[in-house]
């Protein structure tokens, strides 16, 4: 059982399975993202809306973010995509094509540190960016920008460690972000999915 101060963690895990079954759609469906975009949910595909997509993300370690727009999860396997939408004006082509990939590291590392706070709460080990797995690259043809950033459990020698696949699919107000959680072993055969 957790401690005083502390979130028993597989109590909150059970409520937060319990009230995804029971919100989830199955694909195929079409599924508003916010008022900016449609999500074509394929068949074998399930998607989480809110608020309970963020009650399994905290349940996981994960601190709140208004800007989630739900959970999008894959036929198989233990990866999931997490769909934000950032009110960030029109970006142009040029603008993207020179995102400053410092600027982004840093903020992933100072949020990585935030969200520790909801890990510790839990019990779980702290998690550590390890660096770029994917620098940003920008395709002009597909307005997309695309990153990928290593992850792991701090003090962890031997476990597998995780990655964000992230997509920016850039638009007139601001951009989508379709972020894939993998590990980095099985991020090879997840990459799909996040196309898809």
């Amino acid at each position: 059982h957790a401690q005083p101060g502390k979130i028993d963690p597989e109590a909150e895990m059970k409520a937060a399975s319990a009230a995804v079954q029971a919100a989830m759609q199955s694909g195929p469906a079409e599924i508003p993202l916010g008022k900016q975009a449609r999500l074509k949910l394929p068949a074998g595909y399930s998607f989480i809306p809110q608020p309970q997509a963020d009650q399994l993300l905290k349940a996981m370690g994960n601190g709140e973010d208004p800007s989630r727009l739900g959970v999008i999860l894959p036929p198989e396997g233990d990866s999931f995509v997490v769909p934000r939408y950032i009110d960030a004006g029109y970006i142009k082509d040029d603008e993207a094509a020179d995102w400053n990939a410092d600027e982004l590291l840093t903020g992933i590392k100072e949020g990585t540190e935030e969200g520790n706070k909801e890990r510790q709460a839990r019990g779980m080990p702290d998690m550590e960016i390890v660096g770029w797995s994917q620098k940003p690259t920008y395709d002009k043809a597909t307005h997309r920008l695309v990153w990928a950033i290593e992850s792991k459990d701090k003090g962890a020698a031997n476990e597998e460690h995780g990655v964000n696949y992230n997509t920016y699919v850039l638009g007139r107000e601001g951009y989508l972000s379709m972020n894939l959680v993998s590990g980095l072993d099985s991020l090879p055969q997840n990459k799909p999915f996040v196309q898809t």
